[in-house]
């Protein structure tokens, strides 16, 4: 079973950060990111023939929730 779908997702993004100066010009910082682009929902079938001859339809739901989680950590030299 072959399937392709394209869709525009529309979410929300939500993060924050840290950073915290050591001195002489460096410092050092954190962040972290989520992204969320809510549920697509999915009912597909298809047919089935086994070896033996038998045939049949094959028919599922799925749910695939889009989000995605961005964690970063970094040192800086300010000039």
């Amino acid at each position: 079973m072959n399937a392709s779908d394209s869709v525009v997702l529309i979410g929300y993004a939500v993060g924050g950060g840290v950073e915290y100066a050591l001195g002489a010009g460096w410092s050092i910082k954190g962040e972290y990111l989520h992204m969320g682009f809510g549920t697509k929902s999915y009912n597909l079938t298809g047919s089935l023939q086994s070896p033996a001859g038998l045939t049949g339809v094959i028919a599922t739901h799925v749910d695939i929730k889009s989000s995605f989680d961005i964690a970063r950590i970094g040192v800086n030299y300010h000039f």
